[in-house]
């Protein structure tokens, strides 16, 4: 693209997100393709032919071709974590004015509706977050450790969807846990940077900081949507597994600025620190 991400605004940023679903679609066409081409020498052609499909032009397609290449030549670990990108813990120098807060929300696509609450955890230290960053400095990704997770909301029985009667909730996960624990959320790889191990480098991140942190047990949790197939396999290759919460296989979760929706409880168990 000629404008970064991050610098989209107006009818430019609307017309992004408007087209996200449809990037998506995309990417699993491409990827279809890809398998049955077995040819990554084809990558152009079958990303040219798959946007020629589209009736209309699709908003941000070019970073499509920019995503297929860096994951192509991303160097890994065995666990298909990234190598090259750069990975750090904010800290409150980075967010302390206005226009810096308004920069780091922007540019790792943090909603503005949920910016204030993540800030005061971030200062109250309940948040680490951490962000990636390629090697020119661009966002790649977040995700945030949650000290003592996971955070339960106060839910009206009267304001909870009838479909979720006596299910699960996070007061339920925390029992089940015998706890409050280090718990992963807001997992993020930026457009342009899936498929090339940001999301595992993430993830392997947060983990050694539990580890250095000797006041935090030696255990992780998180949720996941049921649906979301390719979290869901990259976590169980990273040593996750499925906890059942009273005998239900998901929970109810309440997420600010998002509707209550079920997701899974997965939970690791982390080599012991050394004493």
């Amino acid at each position: 693209m000629k404008k970064k991400v991050r610098d989209l605004k107006g009818k430019e940023l609307d017309a992004w997100q408007r087209d996200y679903p449809r990037r998506e679609a995309l990417r699993e066409v491409i990827e279809q393709r890809l398998k049955e081409a077995s040819n990554l020498n084809a990558l152009d052609a079958i990303i040219s032919s798959a946007l020629a499909d589209e009736a209309e032009p699709v908003f941000g397609s070019e970073i499509l071709s920019e995503e297929y290449e860096r994951a192509h030549i991303a160097e890994r670990d065995n666990d298909g974590a990234n190598l090259g990108a750069n990975v750090h813990v904010v800290n409150l120098d980075e967010i302390a004015t206005p226009e810096q807060i308004e920069d780091w929300g922007n540019a790792f696509r943090i909603h503005p509706m949920i910016r204030e609450s993540y800030l005061e955890q971030i200062r109250e230290g309940q948040r680490r977050m951490m962000l990636a960053t390629d090697e020119d400095g661009e966002p790649a990704g977040r995700i945030s450790l949650i000290v003592n997770g996971p955070r339960v909301t106060k839910i009206d029985a009267n304001e909870e969807s009838p479909e979720f009667e006596g299910k699960p909730s996070e007061v339920d996960v925390v029992e089940t846990l015998g706890g409050s624990l280090p718990w992963i959320e807001d997992l993020a790889v930026m457009e342009g940077y899936r498929r090339s191990g940001i999301g595992q480098r993430l993830m392997k991140e947060v983990e050694q900081e539990i580890l250095r942190d000797k006041k935090l047990p030696d255990i992780v949790a998180l949720a996941v949507r049921p649906d979301n197939a390719k979290a869901i396999s990259m976590y169980e290759k990273l040593g996750y597994n499925r906890r059942l919460i009273n005998g239900h296989e998901t929970f109810v979760a309440h997420i600010q600025a998002m509707p209550s929706h079920e997701v899974l409880l997965m939970v690791k168990g982390l080599k012991k620190k050394e004493k």
